[in-house]
């Protein structure tokens, strides 16, 4: 399926790496990776801690508490590269002829059952971004999930 992030083996992890492009000023895109009411509208649990390098973003795991997750690289309204659990996410912006492109990575140290169900959900979030930005509000973002997390599962078992 050509639609889903670029997937590479690394040891026994992988690199997962996607390209978005959204119609909208750069500015725009980077508030909904900094900005904790832009945040809360693709990502319910995540939200901007401390912003900058050494800073965290906070993800909310419900009766567990709140997680820090430490943010590794930070320049404001160009990249962000966080710990997400013991992998890296990281989002590079680019403005690009009136649009924004926005490359996420993952590295993933070792794949789990989790892996899967992340990258899925990274691409359904990524899909999110762009209906908020567009103005209009995501339909049924499980059926998405599912049908992403179906795709990720048989390129993964490919590997």
């Amino acid at each position: 399926m050509a639609d889903i992030a670029e997937l590479n083996r690394n040891g026994e992890g992988l690199t997962a790496y996607r390209e978005v492009r959204y119609p909208h000023e750069k500015a725009e895109v980077w508030a909904y990776l900094t900005d904790n009411d832009r945040l809360s509208g693709w990502f319910d649990e995540l939200r901007m801690g401390e912003a900058g390098e050494g800073g965290h973003y906070l993800f909310d795991m419900g009766e567990h508490g709140r997680e820090k997750l430490e943010i590794f690289r930070f320049e404001p309204g160009e990249t962000v590269e966080f710990d997400w659990f013991g992998d890296v996410v990281r989002f590079d912006l680019v403005a690009d002829k009136g649009s924004t492109v926005l490359a996420f990575k993952e590295t993933v140290r070792k794949l789990t059952e989790q892996t899967v169900k992340d990258l899925a959900g990274w691409h359904v979030c990524l899909d999110v971004i762009g209906t908020l930005l567009d103005g209009r509000q995501p339909e049924n973002r499980h059926a998405d999930w599912e049908k992403w997390h179906e795709a990720y599962s048989l390129a993964v078992g490919e590997l």
